[in-house]
């Protein structure tokens, strides 16, 4: 017959470390509420979920994930800076500067796509 090994202040400790962990993340939630970054939905709003799902089955959770760390697609990296260009493009009054940014954006969308 084995020996019966205590486990209980072990136990102890992880049950500390959990619910100190679980306090520290409430004070975070409760700073960021109070600080307005972090704004509680009130219940029976609907979530919006067409961003979800308009994306193929198959790619929903790469997406996500990407999404959730700052990474976009590259197709949305490349709309981005040619909504980015164009804009400029609009903004700028130097003819010669309106011409190199023009052909910029021409070069760029004929290598991207």
């Amino acid at each position: 017959m084995s020996p019966r090994i205590d486990l209980s202040p072990p136990t102890l400790l992880v049950t500390a470390a959990v619910a100190d962990f679980s306090q520290r993340g409430q004070s975070k939630i409760d700073e960021a509420t109070a600080a307005g970054d972090l704004l509680p939905k009130l219940p029976g709003t609907p979530l919006d979920l067409g961003a979800c799902f308009a994306a193929p089955a198959e790619c929903r959770a790469s997406l996500s994930v990407l999404k959730s760390h700052g990474c976009l697609p590259p197709e949305i990296e490349w709309r981005k800076r040619s909504e980015r260009l164009g804009a400029d493009l609009k903004e700028v009054t130097d003819p010669a500067e309106k011409s190199r940014l023009a052909a910029g954006l021409r070069s760029w969308k004929r290598s991207s796509g």
